[in-house]
């Protein structure tokens, strides 16, 4: 109907064309012809370089979608990294090609999840349902492609029945059936990125003593930490989890790693090391022999050397199944270091190594905790790492961050909501919905601490209030970065007064009315506040005006720091001060903003409000230390793409069955090196695959930002036989592709941050065609390129 419509439409308008003389001729074209047709008629073009952000009509500032459903945008982003695992598996672990169906039933879901009234939250409630619905379905059947790949790794056979069925858990809501309904079972998780990382790990559990082992066979220190009491209580949760067992996990680049936990007091094999609590990184004796005996295979040195140890170790193991440790020590001898010294050729210093404790010192009255006063005395709290000390005043509010090095900052957390009103065409007001953000009138609510967590692994200040909000504050040993975790709802509706929840984070930083924020997770793109860098700007709303979208982060800095916030979806983000990071996490509204969907924003889970759960990730660094800024991006792209953790129930698999399986941790490829990304690894054909890689740098992040790999020796299992490049969306031969040259009425800024509002002052350079040779390739800041590599499995 469509077609005759418009065959139609271009015979009368070629007619009527023909009559009147005309020079017109209406035919069926497609982008490409368009183009050409654009670029014969050699225009002039006025350049761009900044984005369209934000959008803004006659009803409002669209800038509230860019937090409107914050649980479908969550979502999304953990899909893309079931999706990234499933595509590098599938090629890595030379799969069956059977599975490509459920690979691609996942990239249709994600593709529908891009509409423009998806990832957006701008969808009615039933077809967000439904969107959800179509990715839950589509992740649960690349798990089990997942699970083959396992199989074939850790007992010889993807497609044999194993007795470890591994499977996805809850971890949002803090619940896992194969975890807390087990005495014993196994972690497996899945490092997507190029590069090793070290990430904390929480496994809900119920309240028990855990031992949690490596694959090296060695016990690493875990704690115990309890789960909120308002998790145990979400609507639809249905979980025995009361606690979560957290550890540090170091995983190697495209990897996974499984670890064996179960619950203290069962009986071990007699070689295996004794309940030490041994961080897996710490240069120990322990350490060495098992490196020795992985490279070396050789098990009776291994045996006979912890064998050694065990009867120095019992008196303080004796009572470890029954009460928790104290920290407690045991010396390594001359003797010993000698000793593996002459087995390894490492020398090995006599030292002390620490014991850990497997027990949390938290605790929170059962019911209405809420009304409580605080369990602890906010003097008395103390939240440091090697890296940083968070300092709270005697009302228990953060007041500042002290860094190893004596540098102080200013730093305080607030929690406030906007309260929506109706506006019936006011000028200079509007309502408040799916799309628009219209608020203006800003609400503190006050946060209480309520209890404190101390432990080896982790360290956390919880906070509440009695209006929807939680906050906790932690730290983890070893990482140098403080992580909000943020609850809000069931958002209270009682008054029938739409509320928009915010986070905001105070410093002393001089930002100048200047702020940052990420282009779709990539360029970073200088914002100022009432200000718009290619015209005049004026309005009477300045909060909805001054919001712009977040993917990954935003930041502020002065002369001497700054402060970057990295967030866990996309999320709307200002600073409406100077020093001061803002971001919205969750809205629930009653009014219709009157822009076509035709419903309110009123997010409901078991007749009550949405309860939200999710994290932010603080990163303060020396404004001028280039190689932190670096290590930032990196930190960004690992936010991003968190391992996927998956775990299996182990009732018939014993630690010391476990422990003689092959492959209990495997790494398919080298590092890569730093500054390069791997955005797709997927299969492109028999034995021929899609790489594609990604130069994250900006040309004045150093020096030289250029950086060569050799594809040939990236991939441990993989022998590359040949490689051809395609344009970025594969879909045709670099070398047939003509770039096409434009006039412009001037030349591109070489940094768009720099020259803000003056395009025309600095020129981007012309640089040099960088020439490739043979498989050694060389990137440009920001550049992408895509190869189909032809390869056999090694």
């Amino acid at each position: 109907m469509v077609f005759r419509n418009l065959d139609k439409l271009i015979q009368n308008g070629n007619t009527k064309a023909a009559l009147e003389e005309m020079n017109i001729t209406l035919y069926y074209s497609t982008p490409t012809c368009y183009l050409k047709a654009v670029m014969d008629s050699e225009p002039t073009l006025p350049i761009k370089q900044d984005d369209f952000f934000p959008y803004s009509t006659e009803v409002g500032y669209w800038t509230g979608f860019y937090t409107s459903r914050p649980t479908i945008k969550f979502f999304e982003r953990q899909a893309n990294k079931y999706l990234q695992m499933v595509k590098q598996l599938q090629v890595l672990a030379d799969l069956d090609r059977s599975n490509e169906h459920f690979i691609e039933e996942l990239k249709s879901a994600m593709g529908v999840l891009q509409h423009h009234d998806a990832i957006t939250g701008t969808e009615r409630g039933h077809v967000a349902h439904d969107y959800e619905r179509i990715l839950d379905q589509a992740i649960d059947g690349i798990v089990a492609v997942v699970r083959q790949a396992l199989n074939k790794y850790m007992y010889g056979n993807a497609l044999r029945l194993s007795k470890l069925t591994f499977n996805r858990c809850k971890f949002n809501e803090s619940s896992c059936f194969s975890s807390e309904n087990s005495d014993q079972f196994i972690v497996a998780m899945y490092n997507p990125l190029a590069w090793n990382i070290t990430v904390p790990v929480r496994i809900p559990v119920v309240n028990h003593i855990y031992e949690v082992f490596s694959p090296t066979g060695e016990e690493i220190q875990s704690q115990l930490v309890e789960i909120q009491k308002l998790l145990l209580s979400l609507p639809l949760r249905e979980s025995n989890a009361t606690h979560e067992i957290v550890f540090i996990a170091r995983l190697q680049a495209v990897s996974y790693k499984t670890f064996y936990i179960r619950k203290a007091g069962q009986q071990r094999p007699a070689w295996l090391n004794r309940r030490t609590t041994i961080d897996y990184n710490q240069t120990t004796t322990e350490r060495y022999v098992h490196s020795y005996y992985l490279e070396n295979d050789n098990r009776s040195i291994y045996q006979t050397f912890l064998m050694s140890n065990i009867k120095k170790r019992e008196a303080v193991n004796d009572d470890i199944h029954d009460t928790a440790l104290n920290d407690s020590t045991f010396d390594i001898s001359m003797e010993d270091s000698m000793r593996i010294e002459e087995i390894t050729g490492n020398r090995v210093d006599a030292k002390s190594l620490d014991l850990g404790v497997n027990v949390s010192t938290e605790t929170t009255t059962e019911e209405d905790y809420v009304a409580t006063l605080p369990t602890v005395k906010p003097e008395d709290v103390v939240l440091d790492n090697q890296y940083m000390k968070v300092v709270f005043n005697k009302n228990g509010d953060v007041t500042k961050i002290i860094f190893k090095d004596g540098t102080e900052m200013q730093f305080t957390i607030r929690n406030s909501y906007y309260s929506a009103n109706y506006f019936q065409h006011e000028e200079g007001h509007h309502t408040s919905g799916a799309y628009i953000f219209g608020s203006s009138d800003l609400q503190s609510v006050d946060m209480r601490m309520i209890n404190t967590i101390q432990g080896n692994i982790v360290k956390e200040v919880r906070f509440i209030s009695s209006k929807d909000v939680r906050n906790n504050l932690i730290l983890y040993e070893g990482l140098n970065y403080l992580e909000c975790e943020w609850l809000v709802g069931p958002i209270n509706a009682v008054d029938r007064k739409g509320k928009e929840y915010v986070i905001q984070y105070m410093t002393n930083v001089k930002s100048r009315d200047e702020f940052f924020t990420d282009s779709n997770g990539r360029q970073i793109i200088k914002r100022k506040r009432d200000k718009r860098p290619t015209w005049e700007f004026d309005t009477v709303e300045p909060i909805p005006a001054n919001f712009y979208p977040v993917t990954n982060k935003i930041f502020i800095n002065d002369e001497r720091l700054k402060i970057a916030v990295l967030t866990d979806r996309a999320q709307g983000g200002t600073s409406a001060d100077d020093g001061e990071i803002e971001l919205m996490l969750h809205r629930r509204l009653f009014e219709d903003d009157s822009l076509g969907l035709l419903e309110a924003l009123n997010e409901i889970n078991d007749f009550e409000g949405l309860v939200v759960r999710g994290k932010h990730r603080v990163l303060i660094s020396d404004a001028e230390n280039k190689e932190q800024y670096i290590n930032e991006k990196k930190e960004v792209i690992q936010f991003h793409l968190e391992p996927i953790v998956l775990v299996a129930e182990a009732s018939q698999v014993s630690l010391e069955d476990w422990f003689y399986l092959p492959n209990k941790t495997f790494s398919w490829m080298h590092n890569v090196p730093n500054g390069i990304h791997l955005l797709t690894l997927e299969s492109w054909g028999n034995k021929t695959l899609l790489l594609r890689l990604e130069n994250y740098l900006e040309t004045y992040d150093l020096d030289n930002t250029t950086i060569e790999v050799n594809l040939a020796a990236i991939f441990k299992n993989i022998q590359v036989i040949s490689v051809k490049e395609t344009t970025l969306g594969a879909n045709m031969w670099y070398e047939d592709y003509i770039k096409k040259v434009w006039n412009t009425e001037k030349q591109f800024s070489c940094s768009f941050n720099d020259d803000y509002g003056n395009y025309g002052g600095k020129f981007a350079d012309n640089i040099d065609e960088i020439h490739d040779c043979g498989m050694i390739v060389h990137f440009k800041a920001k550049q992408i390129r895509t190869f189909v590599v032809d390869y056999l499995i090694l």
